[in-house]
């Protein structure tokens, strides 16, 4: 099968790209072709031929140099089933990687103030991808939508009248490194290469987008116990809220296999996310995940046993009750049964159900 992936934009530290390219791989590995179609993907990040270059200032301006592509209009033609994670008008299959633009607008109204919300109303971007939303979500325009979680297939079903038969759910898929536990020392030796105390207990918190993912409430709740320090890997706005004297920020890591396995924990208090990925690569590392039910991430965690799920991001009672619970826990029995959690959700798995689906439009 030919199969189009359409995505506008690129980040080094994306969860989406990095997803994008796990599933090209996948894709490749099992026979298939695939061509991207993007704006300013980086050639040197692609490893699957030629990107047909479609410009896009923004959203909605994308997605109608996609529809009058000549590229775009001939590969469909002669038979290319187009997969996008874009709100894009003429694409078969639609992933919902971003979740809802209308869920995560309404969501983010009970975390700040109400002029930022009434701003937020008026402004073009918002309003250009609601209109694209209402669009895609409509049976006339995509054949079937993928969704990485219940909580965003259920977002969809309760603002848009799309069939719920029609929608797939399917998850992320992660291939951790293969590589050996460290030994106690080898461990002690990374965590003095970083900076970390040796007999700190270690939260992890991972990725851009900080306001979202509930930093300030991790910063302010793991200061709260004793000998626990909290270390970020990302990139974001330096505020107050986001620094502390248990807080260490090691910046944006291309390598993440080590700030890993230095770590005991993974905290991601976010009040959105429609399916971490940084979560499952924590997880396939051996970590608890302490996140909360407005993950779809969240779904796939058993709690107490691979890691706690708070009622919000801001439930910061409920966050030091697991960390407290986390640190008397964690153990070499634990990173097992996390690994095992993980390892049911491949690449190949996620290409092997998402092709299922594209496989459909044949029919």
């Amino acid at each position: 099968m030919q199969i189009g992936l359409v995505r506008r934009g690129w980040s080094s530290s994306g969860g989406a790209e990095a997803y994008l390219r796990r599933l090209a791989n996948a894709l490749v590995s099992s026979g298939h072709s695939v061509r991207l179609y993007a704006s300013d993907w980086p050639s040197s990040e692609w490893e699957h031929g030629e990107i047909v270059r479609i410009s896009g200032k923004g959203p909605a301006d994308f997605s109608a140099s996609f529809a009058t592509s000549p590229q775009a209009k001939k590969d469909k033609e002669q038979g290319t089933v187009f997969f996008s994670m874009e709100r894009v008008l003429g694409c078969h299959v639609f992933r919902a990687g971003d979740g809802v633009h209308a869920a995560w607008l309404e969501r983010r109204k009970a975390f700040e103030s109400p002029w930022k919300a009434w701003f937020r109303r008026w402004n073009r971007k918002h309003k250009e991808l609601l209109t694209l939303e209402k669009q895609v979500f409509s049976p006339e325009n995509t054949r079937f939508v993928i969704a990485n979680s219940r909580l965003v297939k259920e977002e969809i079903l309760s603002r848009y009248p799309y069939p719920a038969e029609q929608i797939a759910v399917i998850p992320n898929g992660y291939a951790p490194p293969s590589s050996s536990p460290l030994s106690g020392e080898e461990r002690l030796s990374l965590r003095r290469k970083f900076g970390v105390p040796a007999n700190a207990f270690v939260a992890l918190f991972v990725g851009s987008g900080w306001e979202r993912k509930g930093l300030s409430f991790a910063v302010r709740t793991a200061g709260k116990l004793p000998e626990t320090l909290l270390v970020v890997a990302g990139k974001g706005k330096s505020f107050p809220a986001y620094s502390g004297k248990q807080v260490l920020h090691l910046g944006p890591q291309r390598d993440m296999e080590p700030i890993y396995q230095l770590a005991d924990i993974l905290l991601q208090p976010t009040w959105y996310d429609p399916f971490s990925n940084a979560c499952l690569e924590g997880l396939a590392a051996g970590l608890p995940v302490i996140t909360t039910r407005d993950n779809g991430f969240s779904e796939i965690l058993k709690e107490g046993i691979t890691g706690s799920v708070l009622s919000r991001a801001d439930a910061e009672d409920e966050m030091l009750r697991a960390l407290t619970f986390w640190k008397n826990e964690v153990s070499n029995e634990t990173s097992l049964l996390c690994k095992k959690s993980a390892a049911v959700f491949t690449p190949s798995k996620n290409a092997e159900d998402t092709v299922r689906v594209l496989e459909k439009i044949r029919h």
